[in-house]
């Protein structure tokens, strides 16, 4: 019976540790980045996502902006701000209303911004 425990034990150690490897390569954890959830936007420039660090992967932008731009649905601006706070990259009607896009973000992003032209709805950030 001794035997029978210890083979058991060892196999489903094995299988934890299976499991334990292959979720912790599948999960990335970034300390550095701060997403701010869901966020009201407006006409001014509001912050999605900061880096201490750089973000150097893909963040999509989920806008769900009210009101329509007479072609349909509002788009919302992107921008990509620097370390020191310069704009990096920007685009006018980078997002679609009520939809997602996925952005490249390199090491020289360090906050991740977007307005509207008028009216407001919501929006949040996170990493793909």
């Amino acid at each position: 019976m001794t035997k029978t425990i210890n083979k058991t034990t060892k196999i489903l150690l094995a299988v934890a540790f299976m499991f334990v490897a292959i979720m912790g390569t599948a999960s990335k954890i970034y300390a550095a980045d701060t997403y701010k959830g869901t966020i009201v936007t407006s006409t001014t420039w509001t912050t999605l996502a900061e880096s201490t660090t750089g973000f150097n992967r893909n963040v999509t932008v989920f806008n769900s902006s009210t009101g329509t731009d007479g072609l349909g649905i509002l788009r919302a601006d992107i921008r990509m701000l620097g370390k020191n706070g310069n704009v990096v990259w920007s685009e006018t009607k980078a997002c679609p209303g009520y939809g997602t896009r996925e952005f490249w973000c390199g090491s020289d992003v360090y906050k991740i911004q977007i307005r509207v032209a008028y009216a407001s709805g919501t929006a949040y950030a996170y990493p793909s």
